[in-house]
């Protein structure tokens, strides 16, 4: 009798104003055949971001508890506030041969890579430049100007991890840059050739 195949690790960074939330909540609605986790984090809750759904929008108290019970995969602090991912929901997603997709950042995506426990599939979303990382980050006015810049140093040190990644989506335009990353998960995870719709 054959053994069940785990699921791999489906991993997507990039630097803050990127696009790349937008690109996982577009991908969302077209993948149905995946396990999407949801992180946690201790930033504030921005408006229209749900509980349980966006992110699990935790105290620094609640956060320590969990890292002290290891109940994260990976976790950092970034801009000043503690990000995670919720290790169960992984680890049984692919023992029951599910893919499973986290969105987290270099510093996340490197704890879980040098771990080597993981068949990893890697996908950096880089901006077209600098000056347009800025541009977006400043556009979506839900920080203020010393946060801005603090992304944006953090940004140009992430930008440096892309080598590592095993492919690089440049955002340019939403659309294509979410199609783009459909045609490598169509590829690398199904065995397919695009599509449409996974």
């Amino acid at each position: 009798m054959s053994s069940k195949k785990s699921g791999r690790i489906v991993i997507v960074s990039g630097p803050s104003g990127v696009g790349k939330t937008t690109i996982c909540r577009m991908l969302r609605t077209r993948i149905r055949d995946m396990v999407w986790s949801v992180s946690a984090t201790t930033r504030p809750q921005r408006p229209k971001e749900e509980d349980g759904k966006d992110y699990f929008f935790l105290s620094e108290e609640q956060f320590c508890q969990k890292i002290a019970a290891g109940d994260f995969l990976e976790y950092a602090q970034v801009h000043g506030c503690y990000y995670g991912t919720p290790k169960k929901l992984v680890d049984d997603a692919i023992a029951n041969g599910r893919h499973c997709f986290l969105e987290i950042d270099v510093q996340g995506a490197r704890t879980i890579r040098e771990s080597r426990h993981y068949n990893l599939l890697q996908i950096f979303i880089a901006p077209p430049d600098v000056q347009e990382l800025k541009r977006r980050l400043v556009a979506r006015a839900s920080d203020n100007p010393q946060v801005v810049e603090r992304r944006l140093q953090n940004a140009l040190r992430e930008l440096q991890e892309m080598e590592y990644y095993d492919y690089r989506v440049v955002n340019s335009d939403i659309e294509e840059a979410t199609t783009a990353v459909e045609v490598i998960l169509s590829k690398e995870l199904f065995g397919e050739q695009y599509v449409g719709t996974i």
